[in-house]
């Protein structure tokens, strides 16, 4: 499907990641309003959780590389969705509840 690709996003670090880990292009995203930084989208009681904004699918796989400290710094993901049409079951994360806070923005298909 045709997307179109924008922003510039901080993804948060270990507190909301696997110590290491990879996350796959997409995965569902929102943004932590006291951050600013962007984590894991999860439904609160099948809702929008409260204190999120800009959710965004990552077009580009991340794989965090763990510090001198042992864990994962912030890193800067430079390819997000935020318009076009997506397939649905190739999304990591992907409720009814994120659906409708992208709104007609992004087509599920």
């Amino acid at each position: 499907p045709e997307t179109e690709e924008d922003e510039i996003l901080k993804i948060a670090n270990e507190d909301k990641f696997e110590t290491g880990g990879f996350v796959e292009e997409g995965t569902c995203l929102v943004k932590d309003n006291t951050t600013g930084k962007y984590e894991p989208y999860k439904d609160t009681a099948s809702a929008f959780p409260t204190g999120k904004s800009d959710p965004v699918i990552l077009d580009e796989s991340i794989k965090f590389t763990v510090d001198d400290k042992g864990k994962n710094p912030d890193v800067t993901a430079g390819q997000v969705l935020v318009h076009g049409a997506v397939y649905e079951s190739l999304l990591v994360g992907c409720t009814a509840a994120f659906k409708t806070a992208v709104g007609a923005a992004i087509r599920f298909v």
